[in-house]
């Protein structure tokens, strides 16, 4: 369940994110490292917000690929270093990453450092003469249109080669017999690149260490950027401190910073390199610190834009002990088992700091779970847009900005399919999953071990697997459906439907994308979208289609997606609803391990089942939309697409459902086979939580009088297993030709528990007719008690009463509600407060006239006219406008 966060709004952030490489989590100060320095990352997290449960993979290409792309490596092509390039690249060019939502969202984008995919290494000293062997995998295929580093991981290992690659054109070299920096190396300009000289040759290699070179150009970046009409998203891939550690010895001012530094007269050289180089990246961050507070570098910092600016650290993975690193000297894994290429902790959990000035409280931890594939989803909210449907990230944008709902992320997974790591264990690692603070390892001989990581954070205390069976049965089970144990080449593919109207979901000839003509599958990323200029649907009829995330969206034309009777559409990942898309429950399930997105302008519509939280800002409306007709009740023919599987009625749900006979006796016998009844009603259920934002509805029907069937109402109304958080507006419409009796009353929302209230400016009720010579309207109750033998059910409920029923007795007389009247009239009180009788949004004299309608034809009360006396629990509103409120606090 979200946790509601709250603050102040900010505009939409510069982002910039620095990922060092092979930094373990207690390399630096703020984790409790006391001999390396690192005073300009400890001063951001002292100002910032650090992350104790962060985590990232066991090397460096998975890391990457789940920073940039949102998904975990069960759903990433590149499940290990030696395919970085492998089954057609390491990405595709679908413009699927970061960089590409982010340029169409309006901001520039850059990397600078360590691409890693796209090129070959180059050989020798100086790594000279690399070459691209991945076009689509570039960086400026990815969505980065400035890019200066390297594009092969073996070539990063290096710091002192003769080349980078770079998106700016170099000057052309002068021949003078120097190389130099700036200079160009070699053209590769069909490809958007070039290779630019850095200075370092076989005279002299110890001219330029390649971080520095890197740190200069993001500086230069950030200082041409700063204060521009667009913002920009800047990823500094730094390279240290992995490899290379003695290169660091060959640059003159190496030693500087520990001069002074006590406690040194027992380290060597790997201790001094290694230390040193991890200080030298702490200054390339101070220096990108200060290029966002002082753009222009002239001493003046009201160009600041550090308040306007996200800045995020973290490392692709834990420490390495390989070239000589001194990890255990220095406790660099934070004495955490294990480093790099273990799915202990000391490989997977890495530092992690959030810094954006005058919007993170200073000093903040939180020990909340986060993983690198949750960057690009928290980018892209702060930026005011969404990537794919379904990612495996999950943004963590509320808890840093404070505004809005910080959705739970529900479980960690890593893969790693190469050796082990520098613990002392030979098992080599195969995945892990973490959930609830326990975490599950298995290994390539088949071995698991189960870990409590809140009574065992270092690890060494497996827990007993027969004893806790069921918990590694169903993290076993989880695992598997997230792809673990999948071929290299299993990943997300991206899906787009373009049927005509009326034409059926699954049927494989209406899709197109990187999977092409297929039944839809488990790691589909499909897209349902009307371009057409006019409005159509596309039903499911009984096949039930799984998917890894699914968005309805009608860019030009409405897009409705109705899902029949007995049959499930599921998300895992995520059902989106976006701006004019509908989905439509003909008496069907809608299925999400984790929720259904209702966004501004789509709408949930319809009587089903939802097994999902529901995040609503947009609308839901338990009816049957009048543009819609009567659910198909015969099975149609499917055209199955040469070679393609037929569909079975059997396939598994994540949750599930009757079989379709079983579905249909159940449902007929409850219901008139005419389907009049669904005409004007119906029941949603949401298994799970219901999130109403202030933008949110909920349009409600009412067509009959009491609810006396549960399964069979006569009226629309929304039934919650969990809390429902209410915001936003309801809408209430009767059926043409139904008036609501006095003393009728009708559920519109239950729930386990609920919080908050509808917009009372925002509740739109009908007018009715007047009862004798008293004005009736329709009242909002909120009942926080038990009844109907469910002690545990919180209701939102309609009442047919009088108007001006201010104090909640049933009477309407001046010795209760004329003083509330006259109390708020004179304290001009605003048009939530006891006392507004028209509902015009003023206590005013007007209100003294509806009041003296009822008063003086007769005081009615509640026995006479058979109102039920409402208990001391009651919230009552009058055509949506609060009137007493005597409610617990929630």
């Amino acid at each position: 369940m979200g946790t509601p966060v709250c603050a102040t709004e900010a505009p939409r952030p510069n982002i910039v994110h620095i990922f060092a490489d092979d930094l373990g989590y207690g390399s630096v100060g703020f984790n409790g490292q006391t001999q390396i320095l690192t005073p300009n990352l400890d001063a951001l997290a002292t100002g910032g917000m650090n992350f104790t449960n962060a985590y990232a993979a066991a090397i460096c290409g998975p890391a990457r690929a789940m920073l940039y792309a949102g998904f975990h490596n069960g759903h990433t092509l590149v499940d290990r270093n030696q395919n970085l390039n492998g089954f057609g690249g390491a990405f595709r060019d679908d413009g699927q990453t970061v960089g590409d939502y982010l340029q169409a969202a309006g901001y520039n984008t850059a990397l600078f450092g360590k691409g890693g995919f796209g090129g070959t290494n180059g050989s020798g000293n100086l790594k000279p003469n690399p070459w691209i062997d991945d076009p689509f995998s570039l960086p400026n295929r990815q969505g980065f249109e400035t890019f200066y580093g390297y594009i092969d991981h073996g070539r990063a290992h290096s710091y002192k080669i003769d080349s980078l690659w770079t998106t700016e054109e170099p000057a052309d070299d002068d021949f003078d017999g120097v190389d130099e920096v700036g200079e160009k190396y070699y053209d590769f300009s069909l490809e958007g690149l070039w290779l630019e000289k850095t200075g370092n040759h076989s005279g002299n290699n110890a001219v330029n260490y390649s971080a520095d070179l890197i740190a200069d150009r993001t500086v230069e970046y950030i200082r041409s950027r700063a204060g521009g009409d667009q913002p920009f998203y800047v990823e500094h891939a730094s390279t240290i401190p992995h490899f290379d550690i003695h290169a660091i010895l060959d640059e003159p001012d190496w030693f500087v910073p520990y001069l002074d530094h006590p406690n040194t007269d027992n380290w060597g050289y790997n201790e001094w390199a290694y230390a040193a180089m991890i200080t030298r990246m702490d200054r390339h961050i101070g220096q990108i610190v200060a290029s966002l507070r002082d753009p222009n570098d002239d001493g003046d910092e009201s160009d600041s834009i550090m308040d306007n600016t996200l800045i995020i650290f973290t490392s692709d993975n834990g420490p390495t002990t390989a070239d000589n690193a001194p990890m255990w000297f220095f406790d660099a894994n934070g004495e955490k088992r294990g480093g790099k290429r273990d799915l202990w902790d000391g490989g997977i959990n890495v530092p992690m700091i959030a810094y954006w000035e005058g919007v993170i409280e200073p000093g903040t931890t939180t020990d909340v779970y986060t993983d690198l594939p949750d960057f690009m989803p928290t980018a892209l909210e702060l930026a005011g847009t969404r990537g794919p449907v379904g990612m495996d990230g999950v943004s963590i944008a509320p808890l840093l900005s404070g505004q809005g709902i910080q959705r739970h992320k529900n479980w960690i997974i890593q893969e790693h399919h190469e050796w082990n790591g520098p613990d002392g264990d030979s098992l080599n690692p195969r995945w892990a999953i973490i959930k609830d603070d326990y975490k599950l390892i298995k290994y390539s001989n088949g071995t698991l071990r189960l870990y409590d990581l809140i009574a065992d954070p270092d690890e060494n205390n497996e827990l007993n697997i027969a004893s806790n069976q069921s918990m590694v049965d169903e993290l076993t089970k989880i695992a598997l459906a997230e792809g673990v144990e999948r071929e290299d080449s299993y990943t997300v593919e991206f899906q787009t439907w373009d049927g005509s109207h009326g034409a059926l979901l699954q049927d494989p000839t209406h899709w197109s994308g990187t999977a092409g003509a297929t039944d839809p599958v488990e790691n589909w990323s499909a897209l349902i979208n009307n371009t057409t200029g006019e409005d159509r649907s596309v039903e499911t009829l009984y096949v039930n289609v799984n998917l890894l995330g699914v968005e309805v969206r009608g860019d030009n034309g409405k897009q409705t997606l109705r899902v029949n009777r007995g049959r499930g559409v599921t998300g895992r990942n995520e059902v989106r609803i976006s701006e004019g898309g509908r989905i439509n429950m003909d008496a069907g399930h809608l299925i999400s391990v984790r929720w259904v997105d209702i966004l501004d302008g789509g709408e949930l519509t319809g009587q089903g089942n939802v097994l999902a939280d529901v995040y609503n800002d947009g609308t839901i409306a338990p009816g049957l939309p009048d543009d819609l007709g009567q659910p198909r009740r015969e099975p149609q023919p499917l055209v199955i697409a040469p070679g393609a599987t037929p569909p079975s009625d059997t396939d598994q749900l994540i949750a599930p459902v009757v079989t379709l006979e079983q579905e249909a006796d159940q449902y007929l016998a409850t219901t008139n086979p005419s389907f009049a009844v669904l005409d004007s009603t119906g029941r949603l259920n949401i298994d799970g939580n219901l999130f109403n934002t202030a933008d949110s509805r909920i349009v409600i029907d009412l067509g009959g009088t009491d609810i006396s069937d549960a399964v069979n109402p006569e009226h629309d109304h929304v039934v919650v297993t969990g809390a429902a958080s209410l915001a936003g507006g309801l809408e209430i419409a009767l059926i043409e030709g139904y008036t609501p009796t006095l003393g009728s009353s009708f559920e519109v929302l239950v729930a386990n528990t609920i919080h908050g209230e509808f917009d009372p400016t925002e509740v739109d009720v009908p007018a009715l007719a007047d009862a004798g010579n008293h004005a009736v309207t329709l009242a909002l109750l909120y009942e926080d008690y038990g009844i109907d033998d469910n002690p545990d059910r919180d209701i939102v409920r309609l009442l047919v009463t009088y108007r001006g029923d201010f104090n909640g007795d049933q009477m309407v007389n001046g010795s209760g509600d004329l003083t509330i009247l006259t109390l708020n009239w004179l304290s001009h009180n605003a048009s939530w407060q006891d006392g507004d009788a028209n509902g015009d949004g003023l206590v005013n004299p007007t209100d003294l006239a509806a009041l003296t309608l009822n008063w003086l034809a007769g005081t009615p009360t509640g026995g006479a006219d058979g109102i039920p006396e409402p208990t001391s629990l009651v919230l009552l509103g009058l055509g949506g406008l609060v009137i007493a409120r005597r409610r617990r606090s929630v």
